[in-house]
């Protein structure tokens, strides 16, 4: 019996470590150009692997860069710590064409945002352009929800440096920004075109991969803190930026803002990011990331607020962009990340129209205005309490707690869970916000349940 079971044990620990990652992926079933991507609940079979793993101690150095690879891409890539993985959809749906093969691997729909990461491959002796260590990406088509184009608002690239010993191979990181609300709520399938390009001009015809697939955003809209601010930034000559909404979870923060004309017209010549610090002592940084004329999208860049904040502090800042006399003028809007060297490129029109290119963290940003703080309002007990005391429990509205943030955990319904000071939480649902909750109850720390309609 103990030799078998060192045998088994040597077996495990021979386990090939793209097969454990393998074996984490979800089924797949190919039906025309479809992809039917099915999601086992928490994946079960990678599961009961790497349990197997810890019990028997055989946990060497790659199996453990295995486990590392499937925790997720989408983070790694990134930089985020957090644990994403409750919130990503493994996909691993691959497809080649004209020597390249591009496999979606991963990925994760959060509020408004879409975040994908590819993994892209091809053959020897594929010929590139000059000084092109890896085939481009392009993603300027807008993306199918159910069937319906959705205009994309923003949209970014991340390509980590290769490393030494890759071959042939190259890690993306696409991110899409949408406006509020525009995404439906019940997505059944989503369809998303790239475009790889093997030169350097991006006005030749890429190679186009569309993929389809089904992904939800309800599992992190649960973890999604949102609140609605209202803050007057002024920047120099009478440029203001009226802040509207903040919202963070694991994946993202962001701030809405609304400017001023003037604010518009200084964004030719002018860049401007918010800086400061969130309670726990965490710096943070929100750098504009798209958006249109009456909306801008300033997004957390490095470091996310803790969930354990209880109030983020940020200042304006802004610096002056260089003209296209001080910088190299782009006949092209594509800048590949040869060109500027670390930080966030940005590329924008002077007042002659000629693009310009730089990068945020070589510009020389200086405060502007007062310094702001945006506390995270939380409902108590005894707030509850007042509310049904002054009104009465039949007529409680949703709009009674409308000033504290909220995630809507109801499927099928409205379900809106407020996290008290206490620990413990609120619950309204009902059918629909035009009618009155038909139930509210609190869940105490303890566990027991106090209705109270």
């Amino acid at each position: 019996m103990r030799e078998n079971r060192f045998k088994f044990l040597e077996a495990m620990g021979n386990i090939d470590d793209e097969l454990i990652y393998q074996s984490c992926q979800p089924w797949q079933k190919e039906r025309g150009s479809k992809i039917l991507v099915f999601h086992p609940a928490k994946m079960a079979v990678c599961a009961m692997l790497i349990l197997a793993l810890f019990l028997t101690g055989i946990f060497h150095q790659q199996v453990e860069a295995a486990i590392r690879h499937f925790t997720t891409k989408i983070a790694e890539i990134m930089g985020v710590s957090n644990d994403l993985l409750p919130y990503t959809d493994i996909i691993g749906a691959s497809q080649t064409k004209e020597g390249v093969t591009v496999t979606l691997e991963e990925v994760i729909l959060a509020e408004n945002h879409l975040y994908t990461a590819f993994r892209i491959e091809w053959e020897d002796g594929l010929k590139l352009g000059k000084d092109m260590q890896s085939p481009d990406v392009g993603i300027g088509h807008d993306t199918k929800f159910n069937d319906v184009e959705i205009t994309t608002v923003s949209s970014e690239i991340w390509m980590p440096e290769m490393e030494a010993g890759s071959g042939n191979s190259q890690d993306v990181l696409a991110a899409f920004v949408y406006n509020d609300d525009s995404l439906p709520y019940d997505i059944k399938e989503v369809e998303l075109e790239v475009q790889v390009f093997l030169t350097t001009d991006w006005q030749s015809e890429g190679i186009p991969f569309t993929f389809h697939f089904s992904t939800s955003k309800e599992e992190l809209q649960k973890d999604t803190f949102s609140i609605p601010v209202d803050y007057e930034l002024k920047a120099s000559g009478g440029a203001v930026l009226r802040l509207q909404k903040f919202q963070f979870n694991q994946v993202f923060s962001q701030i809405s803002a609304r400017p001023n004309g003037i604010f518009n017209e200084k964004m030719f010549e002018k860049n401007y990011i918010l800086q400061g610090t969130d309670s726990v002592g965490n710096p943070l940084r929100y750098e504009m990331s798209g958006g249109l004329e009456d909306n801008l999208i300033f997004k957390c860049v490095g470091t996310l607020p803790s969930a354990d904040s209880e109030w983020i502090e940020l200042q304006l800042y802004e610096a002056e962009i260089p003209s296209s006399e001080e910088q190299e003028i782009m006949n092209d809007v594509a800048v590949r990340e040869e060109d500027l060297q670390g930080g966030t490129k940005e590329e924008c029109e002077d007042s002659a129209g000629a693009s310009v290119v730089y990068n945020v963290d070589d510009l020389d940003h200086v405060p502007v205005g007062d310094k702001i703080r945006i506390d995270f309002p939380r409902l108590s007990e005894s707030d509850v309490q007042s509310v049904v005391a002054e009104k009465g429990k039949a007529a409680i509205t949703w709009e009674d707690f409308s000033a504290y943030p909220f995630t809507d955990v109801g499927s099928g319904q409205y379900v809106y869970e407020y996290i008290l000071k206490e620990g413990s939480r609120l619950y309204l649902s009902g059918s629909s916000l035009e009618e009155l909750p038909g139930s509210i109850y609190i869940i105490h720390r303890d566990g027991t349940r106090e209705e109270i309609k």
